[in-house]
């Protein structure tokens, strides 16, 4: 999308959402890179008939803030959490990009509130560490 190639992002958000289904049966995360690369493109509408989508499909699902162990789910929560916070910000900035600060104000509100949780999160101790072993993981490309 930086590079101005929003076909080639909106390909590999299609083939991406292949993979995502058959690992975790959805496909929120990629369908939100979808409304990203909308957005980008400046095909609005699209992009908010995407976003709206993907925040009515995850809408129902909250980011627990306590755990008792460690985190077994690391990746499915990492992707919904990811498709949420996306389409938030996305939509807010979407909005804010068409002076409708009204309709942007909500959805910024609840990225920032999103964004607040996984601060939270990111230094409990059971996600610090979870959070530090996927650093690592990605890092050797595990």
């Amino acid at each position: 999308m930086a590079l101005g190639r929003h076909d080639d992002a909106g390909s590999a958000t299609t083939k991406a959402g292949t993979y995502e289904r058959q690992l975790f049966n959805t496909n929120v995360n990629s369908r939100s890179s979808s409304g990203e690369v909308k957005f980008s493109a400046s095909d609005y509408d699209a992009a908010t008939n995407i976003l709206r989508k993907v925040a009515t499909a995850t809408s129902a699902w909250k980011l627990s803030t306590s755990y008792s162990g460690p985190l077994t789910n690391l990746p499915e929560l990492f992707g919904l959490r990811t498709a949420q916070l996306r389409t938030d910000t996305t939509l807010a900035t979407l909005y804010h990009s068409q002076n409708d600060f009204e309709s942007a104000l909500p959805w910024a509100t609840k990225a920032e509130r999103g964004y607040a949780d996984i601060f939270l999160l990111r230094i409990t101790h059971y996600m610090g560490r979870s959070y530090r072993h996927m650093q690592t993981a990605t890092t050797v490309g595990l």
